[in-house]
């Protein structure tokens, strides 16, 4: 299902702009509030336009919350440290 909305994502954002060059952001880290992730998806956005002199609205910016228990640092889990 999160499959077919990043598609739909993808499909939309290039019906706007134009071809599949547009740059995409991925971020891996903890549980986030909204708060968080509005802040962080703004900065990132806002950043690589400027760096990129790319239209912010062009950029597709994809968060994956991850648990502690789900990620080994080398032998110990995360959650486990």
């Amino acid at each position: 299902m999160k499959y077919s909305l990043i598609n739909k994502l993808f499909n939309l954002r290039n019906k706007i702009f134009g071809g599949n060059d547009m740059p995409v952001i991925t971020v891996e880290g903890p549980k986030m509030s909204k708060e968080q992730k509005s802040k962080l998806v703004k900065a990132f956005a806002e950043t690589a336009s400027e760096v990129m002199g790319i239209p912010v609205e062009a950029m597709v910016i994809l968060i994956r919350e991850v648990e502690g228990e789900n990620v080994g640092v080398g032998n110990i889990l995360l959650c486990d440290r």
